[in-house]
């Protein structure tokens, strides 16, 4: 399966099943109307793994600037978010295959967050460009360990993954 997000275009193998979680009926139809500030991640994949992918492109000139502990805080609350939107999608979407991906979803107990990020080349005046992605894994691993299996911060040259990205 093939899905976009902003300029990147994901290639998913075929044993995936893919949600754009925050496009889904149910979160804009529902979800978000429970209360302000309901956040999703940008895609869940599933198969004998779930992933929950947020993806963030800074290569744009246009970049607002956001520091990077920020920036864990924004993601920790994607994911908790996230998660919590996927068990009542389960029973209450109207949608078949929302249904379906939610039940696969909470079928199984292995859950990996990744954090896809495209940095912008190095300028003095957005702090993005200075983020070390190792030090944001490990950030991002200790606040959702408790809750996850593995935390991964990923770019499209990563290549370990069941998916590509160009």
């Amino acid at each position: 399966m093939i899905v976009n997000e902003g300029k990147l275009t994901y290639i998913f193998d075929s044993n995936m099943e893919i949600l754009k979680l925050d496009d889904s009926k149910f979160y804009r139809n529902k979800f978000i109307k429970i209360d302000e500030g309901l956040k999703s991640v940008d895609i869940l994949a599933v198969s004998d793994i779930n992933y929950l992918i947020e993806v963030k492109d800074y290569r744009h000139y246009k970049t607002e600037p956001i520091k990077q502990k920020e920036l864990v805080s924004v993601l920790v609350k994607k994911v908790l978010d996230s998660i919590a939107l996927i068990y009542p999608m389960k029973s209450k979407s109207n949608l078949i295959n929302e249904k379906k991906i939610a039940t696969k979803f909470l079928s199984n107990n292995k859950l990996i967050f990744i954090f896809h990020i495209e940095l912008p080349p190095p300028r003095r005046t957005l702090k993005q460009s200075a983020f070390d992605l190792h030090i944001f894994e490990m950030k991002l691993h200790q606040k959702l360990k408790t809750i996850l299996s593995k935390v991964k911060v990923v770019s499209k040259e990563e290549n370990f993954l069941p998916w590509r990205v160009k």
